[in-house]
């Protein structure tokens, strides 16, 4: 299962004794250090110090991973698993070499950024996690573009009365179906 690092999760890897195999989202990890980024007055800052902003570094080591992990989507799962060791993990590698050497004790880091560096160096085990399967996704976004609708609705929810709930949890399944996202199989 791969989702964000609401305890809750690893608590039901544990107690299912590894049964259910929990990984990390890299997007969630991603977006930490995107709000980081939205903090800061960009247009007061020269280009070149622009680049050098440990956000913008972190955003850019991210990215790479994706691109890396992108390029072997069509592939076999055996291959697929084969080819991020050797070329996907370099780059995770290299990513959380550059997040544990961040002074997060610098007065100079905002807030935001202390939490994406934490975010990232406590869930690194379940993070690191896809790299060990082709078949674990890299990130929950399918799933959560497919669950966005019934997510933002929750609060039209509210008026629904709870037998009916369930209809409406089938027809989110339904229209998943529909969209031919699968979050349950892959190649």
């Amino acid at each position: 299962m791969t989702c964000d690092a609401y305890q809750a999760y690893q608590t039901l890897e544990k107690e299912t004794n590894e049964r259910v195999t929990i990984s990390g989202c890299m997007m969630h990890a991603r977006r930490r250090y995107a709000e980081a980024l939205a903090l800061i007055d960009l247009k007061k800052i020269p280009a070149e110090k622009v680049e050098e902003l440990p956000e913008i570094q972190a955003l850019k080591l991210i990215g790479d991973i994706y691109d890396a992990d992108g390029a072997l989507k069509e592939l076999t799962v055996p291959e697929r698993t084969k080819r991020r060791d050797s070329e996907v993990r370099p780059k995770v590698d290299a990513y959380f070499e550059y997040v544990n050497a961040l002074d997060i004790e610098d007065p100079l880091i905002s807030e935001k950024l202390k939490d994406a560096i934490s975010y990232s160096r406590n869930q690194e085990i379940y993070l690191r996690r896809f790299l060990e399967d082709g078949n674990i996704p890299i990130d929950d976004g399918a799933t959560e573009r497919c669950i966005r609708p019934f997510a933002v609705g929750r609060f039209q929810l509210i008026s629904i009365p709870r037998h009916q709930l369930f209809d409406a949890y089938i027809i989110t399944v339904d229209s998943c179906r529909y969209k031919k996202t699968s979050i349950m199989k892959r190649k």
